[in-house]
């Protein structure tokens, strides 16, 4: 803050859409990764499900969800943007079976 107050700073962008980039994920595969995080926290039984995740995708049930184009980083899921079904609060998310 010494440094701005005597001037020697110069910002190349508001406080304000510094806020707005911390509240406001950008349309990257994060974006998605983020909401399907989010999905597991509000519906434990389906974050029990979850077989693999990493950065890239999430293996659940007997399916792959991508957060995005696998070689564009800057791709959104449309899996997880239009909302599957399963990722919606509310289901009654049963206990995997074992055999």
């Amino acid at each position: 803050m010494l440094l701005e107050a005597e001037g020697k700073i110069k910002h190349l962008v508001s406080k304000e859409d510094i806020k707005k980039a911390i509240l406001t994920p950008p349309e990257t595969r994060a974006k998605s990764r983020g909401k399907f995080i989010k999905a597991c926290f509000k519906n434990p039984g389906l974050a029990k499900r979850v077989r693999e995740f990493n950065w890239g995708s999430a293996a659940i049930y007997d399916k792959i969800i991508y957060f995005g184009e696998i070689n564009n980083p800057f791709s959104v899921s449309t899996v997880v943007e239009n909302g599957w079904p399963f990722l919606r609060p509310g289901i009654d998310y049963r206990p995997l079976r074992h055999f």
